[in-house]
């Protein structure tokens, strides 16, 4: 794609967010209570890319069973992703592919449509304040929570030597500090998900939910350092990629022995 079409695709998107954050929701809708007895259903989106390709990708849904964490749904489906890399405009690339699943969910099984949906990646905590779990909880209309592994480093918002300290600070699972742009908007929270575990996770709203609460829940649904959505979600998606690596490798080594079982005879 040349610059001039880049520059086009920039404009349309940039139109199409200040459109949808028109339409955002930060409170949470509908109200959990402390012990989230309304919540049944959670889901858990990740898209991975083959190594070495950055159109071929999978993308993972889960739904699991809530407090229980027990996985009722999983799909795993190959994509094309079309759309140009632009920075900032991430979303733009991947929500199509997360709301197919989801439609695909919708169609088959609509009794396992999750209320809340946790997305491997950012809502807010972005430098145009516009992650994937923010676009893809308005165009769906679904409460959604962004739950990405490493910090997303902006202006003043740093992995430095204070950031540590911070980190440092949490102590116990479900502490967690906020993370403050130069405007001093809250745009997400490091937090600290279990015990054994030095490292946070990045939590930021994407929709119809507020940010304490969605640490709050985070904190539930995490066995491990990532909530079990987006864990099990990433660990489908790499599992499918390492299998078709492996027949790959296989098939080319059958070839290989082959052609040498014909070279001599």
């Amino acid at each position: 794609m040349d610059s001039e079409d880049t520059d086009r695709k920039r404009v349309s998107w940039e139109s199409e967010q200040v459109i949808l954050k028109s339409k955002l929701h930060l409170e949470n809708e509908p109200s959990w209570d402390s012990d989230f007895s309304d919540l049944k259903l959670i889901g858990g989106l990740d898209i991975s890319y083959i190594k070495g390709n950055e159109v071929d990708a999978f993308v993972a849904l889960v739904v699991l069973e809530y407090p229980s964490l027990e996985v009722l749904y999983q799909d795993c489906q190959p994509v094309q992703i079309t759309e140009p890399y632009i920075p900032g405009f991430l979303a733009f690339r991947e929500v199509e592919h997360c709301v197919s699943v989801l439609s695909k969910l919708s169609k088959e099984k609509p009794e396992l449509y999750p209320q809340i949906v946790f997305i491997d990646g950012n809502g807010l905590l972005h430098p145009r304040k516009f992650g994937i779990a923010y676009r893809l909880g308005v165009i769906e209309d679904i409460v959604t929570i962004g739950c990405a592994k490493n910090l997303f480093q902006m202006d003043n918002i740093l992995r430095d030597a204070g950031h540590q300290a911070q980190i440092s600070s949490l102590k116990s699972p479900g502490d967690f500090f906020d993370i403050v742009d130069e405007k001093g908007d809250v745009l997400g929270a490091a937090l600290k998900t279990v015990q054994k575990s030095t490292k946070p996770i990045y939590v930021s709203i994407g929709h119809k939910i507020d940010l304490p609460t969605a640490c709050r829940l985070v904190t539930k649904c995490s066995k491990y350092r990532e909530p079990e959505p987006t864990r099990l979600a990433d660990i489908i998606s790499r599992e499918v990629i390492r299998n078709l690596s492996k027949e790959s490798c296989d098939g080319k080594i059958k070839e290989e022995q082959t052609e040498t079982e014909t070279g001599q005879s």
